[in-house]
């Protein structure tokens, strides 16, 4: 996908190394506009996509052999209201 960075070895592992899995890819977009490309490819591809932040869950709760965004690189906050927020 042109503009989103992809890990070469695209297997999610959490902190502690207790959970892990082999994924489709794993995508660290810098725009909402990358992350709203993936979620299209996940979608026409029929994949699963799940949000990965700094893996620190003590669950399997991102593990999937579809695709993880890593939301890391995102950074800027682009609006805060009472039910929601959005990062860029």
């Amino acid at each position: 996908m042109t503009g989103v960075q992809t890990c070469a070895l695209p297997i999610f592992t959490n902190w502690a190394s207790t959970y892990r899995s082999l994924t489709t890819a794993t995508f660290r977009p810098r725009t909402v506009e990358e992350v709203r490309r993936v979620v299209e490819l996940a979608r026409r591809e029929g994949r699963e996509c799940r949000a990965a932040g700094s893996g620190h869950s003590p669950s399997d709760l991102v593990c999937t052999e579809g695709f993880v965004v890593n939301v890391d690189r995102l950074g800027e906050l682009l609006e805060v209201s009472s039910w929601c927020f959005w990062v860029a």
